[in-house]
């Protein structure tokens, strides 16, 4: 149940960080063909300060999850990883959340760059996005 939870969890944010990433991305693009770069850029590091604290509700979320799926499969004896279908779906799990765990911190690492290299512009919001 609890691990039912937390992947609507993570299937909520998910969404909201869409929806965070278009609305960044729209107000910014209305403020670069208004010749306004600074705002255009202030509303894009704002945004990305929003969409990594997702990101990492989302990771985190992701991690909980990992870690429940580790807890039942080191449940099994090595005999049984080796014959029991549901040990070996588990470990195939495993792999699957270790790889959207990957591409949530690669998107993270992302935000971080492109927060990076607009903060030259906006030096108020130094070390927001750590």
């Amino acid at each position: 149940m609890a691990l039912k939870k937390a992947e609507t969890g993570i299937h909520e944010l998910a969404n909201e960080h869409k929806i965070l990433s278009q609305i960044t991305k729209a107000n910014s693009e209305v403020f670069e063909k208004q010749g306004l770069q600074y705002t255009a850029n202030r509303e894009k590091a704002l945004g990305l300060i929003a969409e990594t604290r997702n990101l990492n509700k989302q990771y985190q979320a992701q991690d909980h999850i990992l870690g429940s799926l580790k807890s039942a499969y080191n449940a099994y004896s090595d005999e049984q990883k080796q014959s029991d279908t549901y040990a070996q779906q588990l470990a195939r799990d495993i792999k699957e959340q270790e790889t959207v765990m990957t591409q949530t911190a690669s998107a993270i690492k992302n935000n971080q760059t492109e927060y990076s290299s607009l903060g030259k512009t906006l030096p108020m919001w130094d070390n927001q996005l750590h």
